[in-house]
């Protein structure tokens, strides 16, 4: 097998990927039409962003993974930028609550990233690592996705922010607080190991959740 050596080890070469250009010709009807759709996003990343499973004797692996991470937030930035945009015009025009979508479709894309990539791990064997990306994640957003704003708003407006409706916030607060509290229960009864059962837990009380905050909304509007 094909192998580079970096710092006193030898890495495997021999493996060629797959490129994001390259046409499923053996695949669905769907996945054809799903690759010509994203094909411009595929473009974007394949000549824009480093890959890292193409390794080069003459370049560190190190500085070409740290290049693709920045390049890779930078692209999760500033599609989560227009996504929410995009959705927040989306709810005038159909006369939705913004807090509905937020709380439905924006919450489930912003998320797509930490699944995807929690997914990956647990695939790999790293339980651990999936379940601290999603705590990690939450914990993130709550503590800089929101207090980093608030933070630079109040101290360009005389310290306070009073501008903010409720719209169900402080129940989603509490129903926060409930799905961390079972979470830690399943962890805890069963030793740290999850089972299907468990997914099955979780993901019905979401799908109740969305039912609830979402059928609450339009009553009030």
């Amino acid at each position: 097998a094909a192998a580079i050596e970096y710092n006193d080890e030898k890495l495997d070469i021999s493996e060629v990927p797959v490129s994001l250009l390259q046409y499923p010709r053996q695949g669905t009807m769907f996945t054809k039409i799903f690759h010509i759709f994203v094909l411009p996003i595929n473009a974007m990343i394949h000549f824009v962003i480093p890959d890292v499973r193409v390794m080069e004797a003459s370049v560190a692996p190190g500085g070409k993974a740290i290049v693709a991470a920045i390049l890779s937030v930078t692209y999760l930035v500033i599609g989560s930028y227009v996504m929410v945009i995009s959705l927040e015009g989306l709810a005038h025009e159909l006369y939705i609550p913004e807090s509905v979508v937020g709380a439905t479709i924006s919450a489930a894309g912003t998320s797509l990233p930490n699944y995807i990539a929690s997914q990956l791990a647990a695939r790999q064997g790293l339980g651990n690592m999936a379940i601290s990306n999603a705590f990690g994640s939450s914990t993130f957003n709550i503590l800089v996705g929101l207090g980093l704003p608030w933070l630079v708003y109040t101290c360009l407006n005389d310290g306070y922010y009073s501008e903010l409706p409720d719209e169900g916030i402080t129940e989603s607060m509490f129903v926060l607080i409930f799905a961390l509290l079972i979470f830690i229960v399943i962890i805890l009864t069963s030793k740290f190991q999850l089972t299907l059962s468990h997914g099955y837990l979780l993901f019905s009380l979401y799908v109740l959740f969305v039912i609830h905050y979402t059928g609450q909304c339009f009553f009030e509007e």
